[in-house]
C-alpha cells in the first residue's frame, strides 16, 4: 500500500517513489537477498548428480605408452535428508533476507516522510518568525516616534530592539537546521549535496493526513510486518542448522557409474580408444568418533533458543510500538485542538495590549509579554502539529506499512 499517499503532497510522493530507490541502504539490502538466492541455489544443486572426466598418469615407455581415461557420474540420494535439511536453512535465510529488504523499504520511506514533515515544521517556524519580526519593527518605529514626542523612555525602544535581534538569531538557527534537513533528505534518496535543494527549499505547509486509521487485529502484524517474518524465519533457519548437524552423524552413501577407456599412443600421435569398461560404484562414509560433531549440535541448539527469544522480542517490541503510537496520535490530536483555541487566545491578547498601549493605558511591557507568549504558542502548534504526522508516519511503519491509518478517538 502507497500510504504516504494519503499525503496530498506531491514532492513527497516523488521523493519516495522515485528518488528513494537510489538509497544506498537498500541497495545493500537488494544484494543481500541476491547473496542468499545464490546460496539457496548452491545447496539446491548437491541434489543433481555430478559429471566429471578423469585421467590416470601414463604407464609405458617408447612408443607404447598407455593410458586409462574414465568418465563419471556420480549423485548423493541424500537418504538422511542432510541437503534437505541445508536447502530448507538456506531458503528460511532468503525468506528472511527478503523480509529484512521488505522492512528497510517501509523505514526508509517512514524516515523520508518524517524528515520531510520536520523540513516543513522548521520552514514554518522560520515563517512565523519573519513574520513576528516584521510587526515587532513596526511596533519599533512607532516606540520610536513616541519616544520623540516625549511619551515613551528609551527603555522601551531598547527592550524592542533586543527582542528582535533575538528573534533574528533564531532566524539563523532554523536556517541551518532546515539546510541539515535538506542534506538529510539527499541522503536517504542517494543524491548528491544539492541536488535537491531548489525543489525543498521553497516554504510550504505541512502536510496532514485526514484518513481512517484501522488497526486490525494484533495477530495480523504477524504476516505483515517484516521483521517479524525475518525473526520467523531466522527460527526456522536455526532449526534446519540442527537437523543438519544431526545428519552429519548419520553415514554418508554416494553411488556413482563409470565408464572408462584404455588408450594407447600411436606414431601419428593421434589415440585410439580401446577396452571400454562400465561399472557401478558406491562410496560408504559413517563417523565412528567425532566430539567435534557432537558439540556442534549443542551450538546449533543454543543458537536456536536465541533465535526464538529474538523472535519473542521482535513480536512484543511490535505489539508495544503500535499502542504507543495510536495513543500518540490519539492525544496529540486533543492536544492539537487545544493549542489551535490558545492560539487564537493570544492573538486577541496581543491586540487587546497593542490597543491599550497605544492609547496609554498601559505599559510596553504588556506588549512584550503577550507577544512572547503568542510566538511561544505558535511555535508550540506547529511543533505538535508535526508531531502528530510523524506518529501516524511511525504508526504507519508499526503496522507493516500495509494500511490506510488516520485517528479517531475510541
Amino acid at each position: 500500500e502507497r500510504w504516504w499517499r494519503n499525503f496530498p503532497e506531491p514532492i513527497l510522493n516523488e521523493l519516495i517513489e522515485t528518488q528513494s530507490v537510489r538509497n544506498l541502504t537498500i541497495r545493500m539490502a537488494q544484494a543481500r537477498v541476491e547473496t542468499a538466492r545464490a546460496d539457496y541455489a548452491v545447496v539446491s544443486g548437491q541434489l543433481f548428480p555430478t559429471v566429471g572426466i578423469n585421467g590416470m598418469p601414463p604407464t609405458g615407455t617408447g612408443r607404447n605408452i598407455n593410458q586409462l581415461i574414465a568418465l563419471t557420474a556420480a549423485i548423493d540420494p541424500d537418504l538422511f535428508g542432510r541437503i534437505r535439511q541445508n536447502k530448507q536453512r538456506t531458503q528460511a535465510n532468503l525468506k528472511a533476507e527478503e523480509a529484512t529488504h521488505d522492512f528497510a523499504l517501509i523505514d526508509l520511506y517512514a524516515d523520508i516522510a518524517s524528515s520531510y514533515i520536520e523540513l516543513r515544521e522548521n520552514q514554518g517556524k522560520t515563517t512565523v518568525l519573519l513574520d513576528n519580526i516584521s510587526r515587532n519593527r513596526q511596533s519599533l518605529r512607532f516606540i520610536q516616534a513616541r519616544y520623540k514626542a516625549g511619551y515613551n523612555n528609551y527603555l522601551h525602544i531598547a527592550q524592542q530592539e533586543g527582542l528582535i535581534e533575538t528573534q533574528l538569531a533564531d532566524v539563523e538557527h532554523y536556517k541551518a537546521k532546515t539546510m541539515a534537513l535538506v542534506h538529510k533528505l539527499e541522503l536517504l534518496t542517494g543524491n548528491n549535496p544539492g541536488s535537491l535543494a531548489k525543489k525543498l527549499l521553497p516554504p510550504r505547509s505541512i502536510p496532514q493526513i485526514t484518513n481512517t486509521i484501522n488497526l486490525g487485529i494484533p495477530s495480523a502484524l504477524l504476516g505483515r510486518r517484516g521483521d517479524i517474518i525475518a525473526a520467523e524465519q531466522s527460527v526456522q533457519a536455526a532449526h534446519a542448522n540442527i537437523q543438519v548437524a544431526m545428519a552429519n552423524l548419520i553415514p554418508q552413501v554416494t553411488i556413482g557409474w563409470l565408464l572408462g577407456w584404455q588408450t594407447q599412443t600411436l606414431a601419428s600421435n593421434l589415440f585410439a580408444l580401446n577396452n571400454p569398461d562400465a561399472t557401478l560404484f558406491g562410496t560408504f562414509t559413517a563417523p565412528i568418533f567425532n566430539l567435534s560433531l557432537y558439540r556442534t549440535i549443542d551450538l546449533r541448539k543454543r543458537e536456536k533458543i536465541i533465535a526464538i527469544l529474538n523472535y519473542q522480542l521482535t513480536v512484543m517490541s511490535a505489539l508495544h510500538e503500535v499502542e504507543t503510537h495510536y495513543n500518540y496520535c490519539l492525544y496529540y490530536k486533543n492536544s492539537d485542538e487545544h493549542l489551535k483555541r490558545a492560539l487564537n487566545k493570544r492573538r486577541l491578547v496581543l491586540k487587546l495590549s497593542k490597543e491599550t498601549y497605544q492609547k496609554g493605558a498601559s505599559d510596553f511591557s504588556a506588549v512584550l509579554r503577550a507577544e512572547e507568549e503568542l510566538n511561544q504558542v505558535a511555535f508550540a502548534s506547529l511543533q505538535n502539529m508535526a508531531v502528530l504526522q510523524k506518529a501516524k508516519i511511525n504508526l504507519y511503519k508499526a503496522l507493516g506499512g500495509n494500511v490506510t491509518v488516520t485517528v479517531k478517538n475510541s
